[in-house]
């Protein structure tokens, strides 16, 4: 990235606890059901817009974990930061998010790379390989789609750059309620968009219209089924609900 785009861009994740104050609010209406995907479709877009007002200039980013099956290693533990490994080096090593898991909590970026409770030497790349991947994108129906992707390949980059187990021992990354704190939660999300928008293309006639499944509820049963016409809340970062145009 040449150096002007790359200052707007540091300087609008520097400045974006409020991107994760409002996912932390409506994390339970945004996930483990249909509205998963066009809620954080949208919410990337609202960032992407952020990044501009701040002067970014370059085009939104991704990051294909898709070949990555072999990243590794983990971050020094420095035993100072009162919850992880912190991150000490590059651009955000100084970052102090304001949010830990549901509370105001500053503290220093932290990650945890691919911890051993996870029983793989890899980021959780057996999650995303060839073979799953294919099992995602083979699902006809959007829901289906919908669920292998976010339990399956997405779930797993999460828990491979933030860990896993008790609150104490997790990155930013693996406390998902909390996990646009880390920089890397855009470029995974806009990955996790860019895969829908693939499989939408394979029959587009049907799938960029397809929506289906029912609302969430306390005690897990079914609730009033979904429509186009819901509108997507968002928490006053944007107006709720929005019409998007563009493709990868």
């Amino acid at each position: 990235m040449a150096p002007n785009p790359r200052l707007g861009y540091l300087l609008c994740l520097l400045c974006r606890d409020n991107f994760t104050y409002t996912y932390a609010v409506l994390y339970n209406q945004i996930h483990d059901f249909a509205a998963f995907l066009p809620w954080h479709r949208y919410y990337v877009m609202v960032y992407e817009k952020a990044l501009r007002d701040y002067g970014y200039t370059g085009v939104a980013m991704y990051w294909n974990w898709y070949p990555v099956t072999g990243f590794d290693g983990n971050g020094v533990d420095t035993g100072d930061n009162g919850i992880r490994k912190r991150v000490i080096d590059g651009p955000f090593k100084d970052w102090r998010p304001a949010y830990w898991h549901n509370s105001f909590q500053p503290h220093w970026l932290s990650r945890d790379w691919s911890p051993p409770q996870f029983g793989e030497p890899e980021l959780r790349g057996a999650r995303y390989s060839p073979a799953e991947m294919a099992t995602v994108n083979n699902n006809t129906v959007f829901d289906d789609f919908r669920r292998t992707l976010e339990n399956g390949p997405h779930a797993a980059v999460h828990g491979g750059v933030g860990g896993a187990g008790d609150n104490r021992g997790l990155g930013d990354m693996g406390l998902n309620n909390a996990s646009p704190s880390d920089p890397l939660f855009f470029l995974h999300h806009t990955q996790v968009d860019r895969l829908w928008w693939l499989w939408q293309q394979k029959n587009p006639s049907v799938r960029i219209m397809e929506y289906n499944g029912n609302f969430p509820t306390p005690d897990g049963s079914p609730g009033p089924a979904l429509s186009l016409n819901d509108k997507l809340p968002m928490g006053g970062l944007a107006a709720d609900g929005a019409k998007l145009c563009y493709k990868y």
